[in-house]
């Protein structure tokens, strides 16, 4: 009979090296996911208006909003497709402080910003609509 000792710690030697091996992929698989967490994160509060459109979360990053933005939003959101005069006046009820600017000035630029940031949609109408997520034609 052969002693196979030796082969046998051969074997367990071969083992722990893909042990290690692979442990080192799990480590180095680890810290890409922690890295994407990260960027995914930053990206959250670098785009915090998708946070507030139909269908996803509402909380998220609003507190970044300008007050005319979550003005618009809401005022958008709870009464549907609006034009500038309407919202014009709706902010002015609301008791709004443009600063001194033009109320409808103020709006219109807020909306042109928002439209390009795919929040808001400008009907044919002319009147403007929260946009939906997958609405490409904004």
């Amino acid at each position: 009979m052969k002693d196979i000792r030796n082969d046998l710690k051969e074997r367990i030697g071969e083992l722990q090296a893909l042990r290690a091996q692979l442990q080192r992929q799990l480590d180095t698989l680890a810290e890409r996911e922690a890295m994407l967490h990260s960027m995914l994160e930053y990206e959250r509060m670098r785009w915090p208006e998708q946070a507030i459109l139909p269908g996803l979360d509402k909380t998220n990053g609003h507190r970044l909003w300008t007050p005319l933005s979550r003005f618009i939003v809401e005022t958008l959101g709870t009464y549907g497709p609006q034009s500038l005069d309407e919202l014009r006046r709706r902010a002015l009820d609301h008791g709004h402080d443009f600063k001194g600017k033009s109320p409808g000035r103020a709006l219109n630029f807020a909306l042109v910003g928002m439209a390009r940031n795919r929040i808001v949609k400008k009907l044919d109408t002319g009147k403007w609509k929260l946009a939906h997520p997958d609405d490409e034609s904004v």
